[in-house]
């Protein structure tokens, strides 16, 4: 099996008199992957040193296998942070992945050229395409374009929905030939 190493980075965003970190940490309850069979993670503390905005990275391993396996994801949060206006606060992500595998993207779709999930969606969700469009917009019920955002024949993209109202949107996904148009609903 062959090992990626990425990297979450982590910008603090404002200037520092002290030292700044934040613990980063598994969380496997919400965890739809599994640690050691399809990513690798190890605990960690960041720190960002006193001076201008910077980033730091927590490094974690996604393990290839040749199984063919719907979206995955594990969860990572952010906790005690020290010195910092984030003092208390616990931030999370999840990180995605994406099957690989020869047709793993097919099989995912099971034919379709667009899946997007959760749907019903929370804060987010995620678009996962066969590979061909350019780029997707988000329109409400009336059909004004909300939102615009170029996927350069992505396969997967998270869309955050945070800015959103609870309700019934669409997005059209564009390419020079085709359109697809999904029914987004958002809880």
């Amino acid at each position: 099996m062959t090992t990626y190493s990425a990297q979450l980075e982590m910008f603090s965003g404002t200037t520092t008199t002290a030292p700044t970190s934040a613990d980063v940490t598994l969380v496997t309850a919400q965890s739809t992957a599994t640690q050691g069979v399809d990513f690798t993670f190890t605990d960690t503390t960041v720190i960002w040193p006193a001076g201008p905005p910077n980033s730091q990275y927590a490094i974690f391993h996604i393990i290839d296998d040749a199984l063919f396996e719907p979206m995955e994801h594990f969860v990572l949060t952010l906790s005690n942070f020290t010195n910092s206006s984030a003092a208390g606060n616990v931030s999370s992500i999840e990180i995605n992945i994406i099957d690989n595998d020869p047709d793993g993207i097919k099989e995912i779709l099971n034919g379709k050229n667009v899946l997007l999930i959760p749907n019903p969606a929370g804060n987010k969700a995620t678009l996962i395409t066969n590979g061909a469009f350019e780029f997707y917009e988000i329109r409400d019920a009336a059909g004004k374009i909300l939102q615009a955002t170029n996927i350069q024949n992505q396969t997967a993209t998270t869309i955050s929905l945070t800015d959103f109202s609870n309700g019934i949107y669409f997005i059209s996904l564009h390419s020079a030939t085709q359109t697809e148009m999904v029914k987004l609903m958002k809880q």
